[in-house]
C-alpha cells in the first residue's frame, strides 16, 4: 500500500517538534548550569517551639523522615537524647538544613550535635557547637551520589526545643563561581557559612541611580536589623535602651509559654561589596546607592557581617531609583540658622542609609534622595546634640528642622 504524502509532512512535523522541545530542554538545563536558576526557600510556617509542658514527658524524639522542602519540630526532654532523621538525595543535590532551637527557661545554654550519615553510618559532615536560649544552626550537604542519608541530631549538653527545615531548591556552587543576575529585579540565595561569599554578575547602563539592598529571608531577622539599624542610626539610644528591656522581658515569656521570639542576635547579616574592573564602589552595608559610570558588567558579592552561621539571603535590584530633590533650613530657638548640622538620611522601614548633606552658614542644606519615607537624624557638630525626625518624600520637597541648643 502506498503512503499518503500527508502522513510523511505529519512524521516530518512531529520529529520536528520533538527536536524543538529537546533543544528548549538542554537550553534551559544549560542555563541552570550558569547560574539563571532562581531557587526559593522552602515554604513553611515561621519556626516555633512546642510548648514548654511538653517536657516534662521524659522521652526521645522518635527517629523519622524528613523530606524536600520540610520542616518538623520535636524537643529533647534530658541531656544525652539523640533523633536521626533519614533523607533522599539525588547525586550533587544540595540541602540545606536550618535548624533553631529554644532552651526552657531564661538563661538557658545547651550543646547541640549535628552529623550527616551515609547508608553505611560513615559520617561525612559533623558539627558542633553550644548556644544559648534561642540559637540557630545552618548545615549545607551537597551530596556526592544518589541515596539514603541521615540527619543526626543529638543534645550533648543540656536538653531543649528545635525545629529542622530542609530547602532542596538550591544547588550547590564553587566557591569561584559568578552567578548571572540578567533582568531579575529579586532573587534568592545562601551563604554556607559566615566565612563563604557569592559574586553575582549584573549588566547596568550608564545613567540614573541604582540600587540593591540584601536582607536575611527570615521576617524575624528583619524585623531585629530594623531595630539594630534604629537603635544606632537615629539617635534615640536612651529611648531604645527602655524597649530592649521590656522586650527582653517579653522574649523570656514567651519562651516560658513556647511563643514566637524575636531571637535577639541569632540570625545572621548579610553586606554587599560593588565592583567594576577592580574599582570598589561600595563596601560594608546590606545597602548600596550608586550611579554606574559607563555601561559594563558590574560584581555584586554578598557576604556576612559577622562570624556565626550562615543563612538565606533576599537580594534585590532598582535599575532605576526614582529621585527628589530635599532642601531646607535648621534653625535653631530664635530662628537663626545653625552651620555644621549634619542630616543622614535613612530610607524606612529598613533604614537604607542613602546619602547625608551638612548644613550651611545661613543652616541651608540641599541633596538627592530615593523617594520613600524617611528618619533623618540631625547631629550638631558644636556639642553633639542629636535629635530625629520623620519625613515622606514622593517629590521635590522642603524639609526643615527646629534644633534647640540649649
Amino acid at each position: 500500500m502506498q503512503r499518503r504524502p500527508g502522513f510523511r509532512f505529519v512524521s516530518y512535523g512531529l520529529c520536528l517538534v520533538f527536536l524543538v522541545g529537546f533543544r528548549a530542554s538542554r537550553l534551559h538545563a544549560q542555563q541552570s548550569a550558569t547560574g539563571v536558576h532562581d531557587p526559593k526557600p522552602a515554604n513553611v510556617p515561621q519556626a516555633r517551639p512546642l510548648p514548654i509542658n511538653e517536657r516534662g514527658r521524659k522521652r526521645a524524639p522518635m527517629d523519622g523522615r524528613i523530606a524536600r522542602d520540610a520542616f518538623l519540630r520535636d524537643n529533647f526532654s534530658e541531656e544525652g537524647q539523640r533523633v536521626v532523621y533519614s533523607f533522599e538525595s539525588k547525586a550533587g543535590e544540595l540541602s540545606i538544613f536550618e535548624l533553631v532551637t529554644w532552651g526552657y527557661s531564661r538563661g538557658w545554654s545547651s550543646t547541640a550535635q549535628i552529623q550527616i550519615k551515609d547508608r553505611e553510618g560513615t559520617v561525612l559532615s559533623e558539627v558542633t557547637r553550644p548556644g544559648g536560649t534561642v540559637y540557630r544552626r545552618f548545615v549545607c550537604f551537597a551530596s556526592t551520589e544518589a541515596g539514603t542519608y541521615r540527619y543526626v541530631l543529638a543534645a550533648l549538653k543540656e536538653s531543649f526545643r528545635y525545629t529542622l527545615i530542609r530547602h532542596s531548591d538550591f544547588r550547590a556552587r564553587s566557591k569561584q563561581e559568578v552567578l548571572l543576575v540578567r533582568d531579575r529585579k529579586r532573587l534568592h540565595g545562601y551563604l554556607a557559612t559566615s566565612t563563604d561569599r557569592v559574586t553575582y554578575a549584573l549588566q547596568l547602563e550608564k545613567g540614573g541611580p541604582v540600587a540593591i539592598k540584601v536582607l536575611n529571608t527570615q521576617a524575624a531577622a528583619q524585623r531585629q536589623m530594623r531595630a539594630r539599624q534604629k537603635r544606632s542610626g537615629t539617635g534615640m539610644r536612651s529611648g531604645m535602651r527602655s524597649g530592649m528591656r521590656s522586650g527582653m522581658r517579653r522574649q523570656a515569656r514567651n519562651n516560658m509559654r513556647g511563643g514566637a521570639q524575636k531571637c535577639w542576635n541569632s540570625f545572621p547579616e548579610f553586606v554587599l561589596e560593588i565592583s567594576q574592573g577592580g574599582k570598589v564602589l561600595a563596601k560594608g552595608s546590606h545597602f548600596a546607592l550608586f550611579t554606574p559610570e559607563k555601561t559594563a558588567t558590574y560584581q555584586v558579592t554578598v557576604s556576612a557581617k559577622r562570624q556565626g552561621e550562615g543563612g538565606l539571603f533576599d537580594l534585590s535590584f532598582d535599575p532605576r531609583v526614582s529621585m527628589a530633590k530635599v532642601t531646607g533650613f535648621v534653625a535653631d530657638g530664635d530662628d537663626e540658622g545653625i552651620a555644621g548640622v549634619t542630616l543622614r538620611f535613612l530610607r524606612e522601614p529598613d533604614f537604607d542609609f542613602v546619602g547625608e548633606a551638612v548644613t550651611k552658614a545661613d543652616g541651608s542644606y540641599s541633596l538627592r534622595v530615593p523617594k520613600g519615607s524617611y528618619s533623618i537624624r540631625l547631629t550638631n557638630a558644636v556639642g553633639g546634640q542629636q535629635r530625629t525626625i520623620r519625613s515622606k518624600i514622593e517629590k521635590d520637597s522642603e524639609v526643615n528642622a527646629i534644633f534647640r541648643t540649649r
